[in-house]
């Protein structure tokens, strides 16, 4: 690789040494021919068979699994409509290989063959598309515009050069996912099976712990650098200042992600969308590691109320009942159970640093 210091001319700023010049300034329809004309959208009730051996690709990727196809080849999928074309949860262009069947909710693209599929999709997926939306309720990038989405493109050989490099590094990153599926596969199993072994007083947890919402700050506060802030989905951002000192187990008590068990940082900032748990008074009855084990085991549903908004409230969680085997016993439990979660967390650590990585790359190799 080298870095090229000048920025005057159309070429980006890291590159393989062997490549020089500028790239050309184009457009998508002088790089793909659009297929759309052969898409073919399935109602569900319809979508059924014996063999369901091709996938059924929606604007996100496979929805499901038919009998039949309707192309055969190496394609990019684009997004034509969905909130995730702004909101960017998962790709918006992606490959599709082989035999498969696409609704009307994706673009079906067919790189010329002076095109590389791999470059091309990562071209196409490190665009801001809000700029091409003309959706109004609902994002949409209809064909007209998505023609005219402006690329810089370098030769064959260059593309070809890129797209591998960007290949081998998304399936390392696949691997890394597979990988953590497969651990959090294990760690549920091995948990539930100890948990729901574990002999011991039962008790509420207010007997041993003190529940309550701590106080929100406005998103608005939230900064890049600081104290973790923990919301309804983890952390959410960072904050100068924090409320709790040491580690604490909360419980999501808000949103689609009610019942949700998190184990927070020391000196973090909790705010009501979670309910703490706090046993830093009972720390000589309960171990604070095996409580996050036990209620990450649980099923809240219970205890979950709200027609529009599901929620937890203090009164019905204070009388959630636990079993508490001997303080001895919960430490031997949760050690055994955070051997398999440190390796999941020095998994997830991999997985953000090859995420960094290709961030970095797209950035870089790119114009």
């Amino acid at each position: 690789m080298k870095i090229d210091d000048k920025t005057s001319h159309n070429s980006p700023s890291l590159r393989f040494p062997e490549f020089t010049g500028e790239w050309e300034n184009t457009t998508l329809e002088e790089c793909v021919d659009f297929l759309d004309g052969q898409r073919k959208p399935i109602k569900s009730d319809d979508r059924k068979g014996e063999k369901r051996l091709y996938p059924y690709y929606g604007a996100s990727g496979i929805i499901d699994y038919i009998d039949e196809y309707i192309f055969d080849g190496d394609y990019i999928l684009l997004s034509e409509d969905g909130a995730n074309i702004i909101d960017r949860n998962y790709r918006v262009a992606f490959i599709a290989n082989g035999k498969i069947w696409v609704n009307n909710h994706a673009h079906v693209l067919q790189p010329h063959k002076e095109m590389n599929i791999n470059f091309l999709s990562e071209a196409l997926e490190r665009i801001n598309y809000a700029i091409y939306n003309t959706g109004t309720t609902m994002p949409k990038l209809n064909q007209e515009i998505c023609r005219k989405i402006n690329l810089n493109v370098p030769s064959l050989s260059e593309q070809n050069k890129i797209g591998n490099l960007l290949y081998l590094l998304n399936e390392r990153i696949a691997t890394q996912n597979r990988l953590i599926d497969r651990l959090q596969s294990l760690m549920k199993g091995i948990r539930h099976r100890i948990i729901n072994e574990a002999k011991g007083k039962i008790v509420c947890l207010c007997e041993v712990s003190d529940i309550y919402q701590p106080q929100t700050i406005s998103s608005a506060d939230l900064t890049e650098t600081g104290y973790p802030v923990y919301g309804a989905n983890g952390i959410i951002g960072h904050y100068t200042s924090y409320n709790h000192e040491a580690e604490q187990v909360c419980i999501t008590c808000r949103g689609n992600t009610c019942g949700g068990v998190n184990y927070t940082k020391s000196k973090s900032w909790i705010t009501g969308n979670a309910m703490v748990v706090n046993v830093d008074r009972y720390q000589n009855i309960v171990s604070k590691r095996y409580l996050y084990h036990y209620l990450s085991n649980c099923d809240f549903n219970s205890i979950i109320s709200g027609s529009g908004q599901p929620q937890i409230v203090r009164a019905p969680l204070a009388k959630f009942k636990i079993i508490l085997p001997t303080v001895m016993q919960q430490y031997k439990i949760a050690h055994c159970l955070d051997v398999i979660q440190n390796k999941i967390n020095v998994n997830s650590n991999i997985l953000n640093l090859l995420i960094r990585q290709k961030q970095y790359l797209l950035r870089k190799m790119f114009i």
